[in-house]
């Protein structure tokens, strides 16, 4: 039973360190700006946060409180432009430029 224990906390802990899949399209959406209001207690906000996985991480995240005038969540913010609720990765690739894999 020990063995087991240690066996399944060594594969979580190696599993957690290995990069996401999506790290490098989290970035891009971060470093072009986007950014996306919702509220942790929202089953969408959590929707769009379970796409990304770990990679969510890299995604700027804020509080829809925090926002200007969010009435939705979520709401990604890209090039002063609004989107309201779940975006797929194909929507938010071909309002970003940045590529997805």
């Amino acid at each position: 039973v020990i063995i087991l224990i240690l066996a399944i906390g060594g594969y979580a802990f190696i599993n957690s360190k290995k990069p996401g899949r999506y790290d490098e399209f989290a970035k891009c959406l971060s470093e072009k700006g986007a950014v996306i209001y919702g509220a942790d207690g929202c089953m969408y906000t959590q929707a769009q946060r379970t796409m990304f996985g770990k990679s969510f991480k890299f995604i700027n995240y804020k509080d829809y409180t925090k926002g200007p005038n969010i009435k939705i969540t979520p709401t990604w913010i890209i090039n002063n432009n609004r989107y309201e609720r779940v975006q797929s990765f194909e929507r938010l690739s071909a309002l970003t430029d940045c590529k997805f894999s």
